[in-house]
C-alpha cells in the first residue's frame, strides 16, 4: 500500500521539481533581457563608451581589466 503511494506520486514529483527548474531559468532569462534592455540603452554613458572603445582598440583582455580591475581584491588574484 505504501509503496504503491510513493509510486504513483514519484512522477507527480519529478514533474513538479522539473517544472519549478524550467520557471526559475525563465525568471533568470526575464532578468537577463531587462538587463540587455538597460545596457543596450546606456549609448550616451560616458563609461560604456570608454570600455567599448577599448575592446575595439585593445582587445577583450584590455576590456576585462578595464571593466573588473577596479574591483578586483589582489589577495585573490592570479594571473
Amino acid at each position: 500500500m505504501i509503496g504503491e503511494l510513493l509510486f504513483q506520486n514519484s512522477p507527480k514529483r519529478s514533474i513538479k521539481s522539473a517544472y519549478d527548474e524550467m520557471m526559475g531559468f525563465k525568471n533568470a532569462m526575464e532578468l537577463h533581457r531587462a538587463n540587455d534592455a538597460l545596457v543596450i540603452d546606456a549609448s550616451q554613458i560616458e563609461e560604456k563608451k570608454k570600455l567599448m572603445g577599448t575592446l575595439m582598440e585593445k582587445g577583450f583582455k584590455a576590456f576585462l581589466e578595464l571593466r573588473d580591475g577596479p574591483f578586483r581584491n589582489n589577495r585573490h588574484y592570479t594571473k
